[in-house]
């Protein structure tokens, strides 16, 4: 489907369907793109939102819409620009190019409002500008969707997508200390077009050019995914703590958790030296290996120059050849040292992997034991209606670590006192440091929900932006000095969620900007594919949703549902033609 025609079409249908509207009523209108890949299918769809003042009244309408579905196993740029990415970038190209015009026409002698989608530079010529309105695109999901659109594709977890910061840089320093130099659509462009030349760190995370004009800016950190992350990460470090200092650990899990750790760092070695072979700074391996390719090249001009005036016999020309020889053997010596790194760090990865298996399986096995610690938690954090899912490899959905924070300061009491009944008799950790343990667990888990809690203030002020950013950063700070990794959600977090809050807060901040309705648009697509599903082809099966849904999402239509769920005496104030005052609807 066409991203503008499909916008031009709902904001009309939205104008002819609001009580004594008018263009001038209209605050913000924000087109926001998410896509997803599951059930063998990649969902590319949007969601409109409209923000409208009435005098001191603020309202808001809002409506989510398929663009694209693509049948595949798994979602990769290659797919994506083989099959949809050409119409679709045409489309949001336009409106992150475009303005919206509203203007009025006859139909059988019948005034309605038609809207159209009008170059930004044309605006200036129109006399009417009270009818003409800005329109903002923006793109959300997890950061894998998220780099692959800026054309870092498999990149997202060593670079920041929204800054040129590496994994080392943020892991090591706190952010207050780094400001990461900020991606635009340009830079991107002109790093993408370097790339062909260089080779691992080099290349910045940069694999081609983005897929989509929108800027940089307006591609929103995941919040979901942060929540996510960050919840898990520090259920994590609790068990990790439990099972290691607090639970009895066989000899041999003890033995091969000593050997995995030594595995890691060692292929951490490996990668540094890689990377700075790759760095391209002055010194390094691939600085010199272009050196001489060039010297390589230089010789090899000159040896043609006198072959071409017959003085290949010359003293000289044997001269430039032994250089060119000697040159070679240097060329193919750093080609296989650069080899043997990729060849050490590919051993080592596997090495770790391998024994991560061992271990994985030795704890798998314990955890399955009846007096397992972990299975004690995880008893505790089901009172709170809080599972592992099993088909996210026992992570804790973003419900459940909502649920987890909500609940931090009960569940960690309980957790508190089961770990002080049920410590193993030769634990050799102070009752004060697993008291001290779990009032930490609990701190770190409070904070980052008032920090998520603030992100999702709906019209955010000052106040907001600023304690938002105190909790985050106090989140960071305990982390760090707990020990647990500061991914590159956590950099995110702390470095660019308050500054996208504050960018976002004329279109009501980052509420709607939440990953949220994506994972329900994608729920709603596969209804959708298993009521169709013998409706023959897929291209049928497309248009077949497109238009139910656009029935099904006509103001009209959602006005009529909310009056049907009006009570009786609602339904006096909710009339006819007047959807979005329907206190029923969601807003």
């Amino acid at each position: 489907m066409d991203a503008a025609s499909e916008l031009e079409l709902r904001l009309t249908d939205f104008a002819n369907h609001m009580p004594n509207f008018h263009p001038s009523m209209i605050e913000t209108v924000s087109s926001i793109y998410t896509g997803d890949h599951g059930k063998g299918k990649f969902r590319f769809g949007t969601k409109l939102v409209v923000r409208t003042r009435e005098e001191d009244e603020l309202k808001k309408w809002s409506v989510v819409y398929p663009l694209a579905d693509v049948k595949c196993r798994k979602d990769t740029g290659k797919i994506f620009k083989a099959t949809v990415h050409k119409n679709l970038a045409a489309g949001v190209n336009k409106i992150v190019d475009s303005n919206i015009k509203f203007e009025q026409i006859e139909v059988d002698g019948v005034t309605t409002w038609k809207c159209s989608l009008i170059k930004k530079e044309a605006t200036g010529l129109d006399a009417t500008l009270d009818l003409v309105r800005e329109v903002e695109a923006f793109m959300i999901r997890d950061l894998k969707f998220l780099s692959m659109m800026l054309g870092k594709e498999n990149f997202d977890g060593n670079w920041c997508y929204l800054c040129q910061l590496y994994i080392d840089e943020w892991k090591r320093h706190d952010h207050k200390y780094l400001d990461g130099i900020r991606w635009t659509l340009q830079k991107l462009v002109d790093q993408a077009g370097k790339c062909s030349n260089l080779e691992g760190k080099a290349r910045m995370g940069v694999r081609e050019e983005p897929y989509f004009n929108i800027p940089v800016a307006r591609y929103i950190w995941p919040i979901l995914h942060t929540l996510i992350g960050v919840g898990n990460g520090i259920l994590d470090y609790l068990i990790d703590i439990i099972e290691s200092e607090i639970q009895h650990i066989p000899v041999k899990e003890v033995r091969m958790k000593r050997e995995l750790r030594e595995l890691e760092n060692l292929l951490k070695e490996l990668q540094t030296a890689r990377n700075e072979w790759d760095s391209g700074d002055v010194g390094s391996g691939i600085d010199f290996m272009r050196l001489h390719k060039k010297e390589l090249r230089r010789l090899e001009t000159e040896m043609e120059r006198l072959e071409d005036i017959g003085a290949h016999l010359d003293e000289s020309y044997a001269n430039l050849f032994t250089c060119a020889e000697m040159t070679k053997e240097k060329v193919a010596e750093l080609e296989l040292e650069r080899s043997k790194m990729t060849t050490d760090v590919a051993g080592a990865s596997k090495a770790v992997s391998k024994k991560k298996e061992n271990v994985t399986a030795c704890r798998r096995a314990r955890k399955c034991e009846s007096d397992s610690m972990y299975t004690g938690v995880d008893l505790i954090l089901q009172k709170y209606a809080i599972t592992r899912a099993a088909y996210h490899g026992g992570v804790l959905n973003g419900g459940d670590i909502k649920k987890m924070m909500a609940n931090a300061p009960a569940i960690m009491a309980e957790v508190k006192q089961y770990l002080l009944d049920t410590k193993h008799k030769n634990c050799i950790k102070p009752d004060e440091d697993i008291i001290d343990l779990c009032n930490s667990v609990e701190r770190l888990l409070l904070l980052w929900d008032g920090a998520l809690a603030m992100l999702h203030v709906t019209d955010p002020v000052e106040a907001n932006f600023e304690k938002a950013q105190k909790y985050i950063d106090q989140a960071v700070a305990k982390m760090r000095k707990l020990g647990i990794s500061v991914a590159v959600k956590g950099h995110g977090a702390a470095s660019h969620a308050v500054e996208q809050m504050r960018d976002t807060a004329r279109f009501g901040g980052l509420f709607d900007f939440d990953e949220s309705w994506g994972e329900q648009y994608h729920q709603v697509g596969y209804r959708f594919d298993m009521k169709l599903r013998n409706r023959g082809s897929e291209v049928r099966k497309a248009q077949t949703r497109a238009k139910r849904d656009r029935t099904n999402n006509l103001p009209k239509t959602l006005g009529q549902e909310g009056r049907n769920h009006c009570s009786r005496g609602e339904r006096k104030t909710c009339q006819a033609g007047a959807p979005i005052e329907c206190p029923n609807l969601t807003k």
